[in-house]
């Protein structure tokens, strides 16, 4: 009510743009039809290419506040000198990885390394690490696998632990209830979150004798509070839970962090989860990642959260900064 009095928009205008394009208030009360939205998303598409093509030139503060259309910068709580620097939205990091994608091969692999050498930028690797491993589960050979090592002390007693590729049968789900549905047909298959709600893992993986929680980072040190995972797998249809056992695999990209992460200690650690980490290097994935195929994939990540976020005809117009 405040804000049609104030503003003269409806709450779902200004909720809708700040899901879509982060958290500006400027952009939440003008991105009103399709010229605006339309020039605003060809220059946050001239930001990321800029941002990927010419990445040594944001090495300054000063110089990443020029890419306000694609990051937040605010300060770390505590210190008005060190800062973080985030993506706005989901929205906006796949437009990034469709910029990234539309590299040479040399130059994504460049930008990939030197982003992972620069704090600031650190949820931007994340999410474009994801999107390598989402490529590989959905288009990468049917009888390759992602190795996994067990956690100390279990590592001699704990079985031999493969990810394997679910190509067709991954797909993206919205909330809890609707993996009320899920069945055992065409296994192995890979269910990932199209929400940012599920903290504790980016994709979990179902096979005839395991349910694997997949956690995908960049980071050598992570929380693995597992709550809702539990909660997601108290949501499988019991024929699905029944005789699987339950994993989780921090996924990273080098030896080095995937080593970290098996021997760190994480307090109330469920005993009936079985714990491993495994490393995956982007370089080897680089005939898998193509463009076309990181515009299907954002489309489909995105589009099943945002058709309940926004109206359809508003995510018709948005969607085309995807494509």
């Amino acid at each position: 009510m405040l804000y049609r009095k104030i503003l003269g928009l409806e709450p779902n205008v200004i909720h809708r743009n700040y899901t879509l394009w982060g958290p500006s208030a400027h952009l939440c009360t003008t991105l009103l039809d399709w010229p605006q939205i339309e020039t605003h998303t060809s220059l946050v598409n001239i930001v990321a290419s800029s941002f990927t093509m010419n990445h040594r030139q944001f090495q300054q503060l000063d110089e990443v506040l020029l890419l306000d259309r694609l990051f937040v910068v605010r300060p770390i709580s505590g210190s008005r000198s060190k800062v973080t620097v985030n993506i706005g939205s989901g929205h906006l990091a796949g437009i990034l990885s469709r910029a990234y994608a539309d590299c040479s091969h040399v130059d994504r692999l460049r930008f990939y390394n030197t982003i992972n050498e620069n704090e600031w930028f650190s949820s931007s690797l994340a999410y474009i690490f994801e999107t390598h491993i989402l490529l590989w589960f959905r288009h990468a050979p049917a009888h390759q696998f992602i190795p996994c090592t067990p956690s100390p002390p279990a590592m001699v007693a704990s079985s031999q632990l493969k990810i394997p590729v679910c190509r067709a049968d991954m797909q993206f789900f919205n909330n809890e209830e609707e993996l009320k549905h899920v069945d055992t047909k065409g296994l192995p298959k890979c269910l990932v979150p199209a929400t940012q709600t599920f903290p504790t893992f980016d994709a979990f993986v179902i096979t005839d004798n395991s349910i694997i929680a997949v956690q995908m980072t960049v980071a050598t040190s992570q929380t693995a509070s597992l709550t809702r995972f539990e909660m997601v797998y108290a949501s499988l249809p019991r024929n699905v839970r029944a005789r699987r056992r339950k994993y989780h695999v921090f996924v990273t990209d080098t030896e080095e962090k995937a080593k970290s992460l098996r021997e760190k200690k994480f307090q109330d650690f469920p005993s009936d989860i079985d714990r491993y980490s495994a490393s995956v290097d982007v370089d080897q994935l680089k005939s898998i990642f193509t463009t076309e195929r990181v515009i299907k994939l954002n489309k489909d990540r995105v589009s099943i959260f945002w058709l309940y976020a926004c109206d359809l005809a508003y995510w018709e117009m948005c969607r085309m900064g995807l494509g």
